[in-house]
């Protein structure tokens, strides 16, 4: 968002609030059924603002999806709202430049000269978007041989999934991420909640809820830089269906958690608790979100050790959410990127 302030709404990332009153207008053939069924079957209109949340609905649909046949509707729609919050990312992140004056760039090279070396940086997102890896493969490519063992972009071991997995590219037109392998150390980049370029593959081109959130699920990764909410892959004789492995914002996800995505909450663990300069941006940790709180709460306890704590947010009740979670005694708060930059060189050194 820090990236397009001046964007309409409807040509901006989607937030949580605000979602279904902008894809009413983008995406209406995708968007009313959704609503119309959580109108209809629950008396709660996502339409009006007062209701107006993505992840309420996410939460709403997943606590009812099951075997009965009420229960696998609710489990399509979520489904289908996945895909839809796919086809507003893909339309919104895609377009996005990476130069000079961005501001995750601009964040990446204040670390880079304050000789952060990039094995020692970690970025841990909900998001799922593309935009972190594009501007790393900038940085990659414009100052990689500042440090020569070290690797600011590396596909696929930035994402420290396990070992072996597959990796398949697309033939088509769009632009790819190079595949970079190697033994040196690098970023790490972990996705907790999925990502628009790992995928699951299905007979059908309209997977049910089970199939589409069964943990056992393979987990492929693609190079390319195009989000997709859906795409064909030819094996063989055979015509798959890929669908992205996104994991709702929900209670209890542990029971969908893709068994590879839920060994990187393993990593995630460890890297907080080592962590001595914590950056958190624009994430408020919902409270419907118990296991990324609880994550927070048990790595970042400022009880048991001590670390530097920075919040960049415009809003400031996310100081006392996170100062609930950690009980850090001192949190340096910024309420939007260009302040924390500002003074971001001081606070790498």
């Amino acid at each position: 968002m820090g990236e397009v302030p001046k964007r309409p709404p409807n040509k901006r990332p989607p937030l949580d609030r605000g979602f279904f009153s902008v894809a009413l207008k983008t995406n209406k053939a995708d968007t009313t059924p959704i609503v119309d069924y959580l109108r209809m079957e629950y008396g709660r209109d996502f339409s009006l603002p007062v209701n107006d949340s993505l992840e309420a609905a996410m939460v709403l649909l997943y606590s009812i999806t099951g075997d009965s046949r009420q229960e696998r509707i609710a489990g399509t729609h979520l489904a289908n709202l996945i895909l839809l919050y796919a086809k507003r990312i893909a339309t919104t992140t895609d377009n996005l430049k990476i130069h000079r004056r961005s501001k995750l760039y601009r964040l990446f090279i204040q670390a880079l000269r304050a000789k952060i070396e990039p094995a020692d940086l970690t970025l841990l997102t909900f998001n799922q978007d593309l935009h972190i890896e594009k501007t790393l493969l900038e940085i990659h490519r414009q100052h990689g041989s500042v440090l020569p063992l070290q690797s600011w972009f590396a596909l696929p071991k930035m994402y420290c999934l396990p070992k072996p997995f597959p990796i398949r590219g697309r033939s088509s037109s769009d632009p790819l991420f190079p595949i970079i392998g190697h033994d040196d150390p690098c970023v790490a980049v972990l996705k907790l909640h999925g990502s628009f370029n790992w995928y699951s593959v299905h007979r059908s081109s309209r997977p049910n809820s089970d199939v589409l959130f069964n943990p056992g699920r393979r987990l492929y990764v693609s190079n390319s830089a195009t989000t997709r909410a859906y795409f064909t892959v030819r094996h063989r004789k055979r015509t798959d269906h890929a669908r992205p492995i996104i994991i709702p914002p929900v209670s209890h996800k542990s029971a969908i958690l893709q068994k590879d995505v839920r060994e990187l909450w393993a990593v995630a663990d460890q890297r907080l608790r080592q962590a001595t300069r914590i950056i958190v941006f624009g994430y408020s940790c919902p409270e419907s979100d118990l296991e990324s709180a609880s994550l927070i709460g048990r790595c970042l306890n400022a009880t048991r050790r001590s670390f530097a704590l920075h919040i960049v947010d415009p809003n400031p009740a996310t100081v006392s959410r996170f100062h609930d979670l950690t009980h850090c005694p001192r949190i340096h708060y910024y309420d939007s990127i260009d302040q924390f930059l500002s003074v971001g060189q001081s606070i790498f050194n």
